[in-house]
């Protein structure tokens, strides 16, 4: 297939011997080091009162699921 990479920016075509409602399959691969967030758990506690009262509580436990991160040392960092 056409392709051409400008920098960051990859362009694919044109296409001319294609047909219509023609597919094929296409692989990407990229690399993403950047924070990801999940929530494990939520809760939300409603307490109403007898005066006509109400507090609410909710509760959300975050996780970080992106890229692991290698462990870092100041000392190995300064040792060079």
């Amino acid at each position: 297939p056409p392709t051409h990479a400008k920098g960051d920016v990859v362009e694919y075509g044109p296409y001319s011997a294609i047909g219509p409602l023609q597919a094929s399959a296409m692989a990407v691969h990229f690399e993403h080091n950047g924070p990801f967030v999940a929530a494990r758990h939520s809760t939300q506690e409603v307490d109403v009162s007898h005066w006509g009262g109400i507090a609410i509580e909710e509760t959300v436990d975050l996780e970080h699921v992106g890229a692991k991160l290698k462990a870092f040392s100041r000392h190995e960092f300064q040792r060079g």
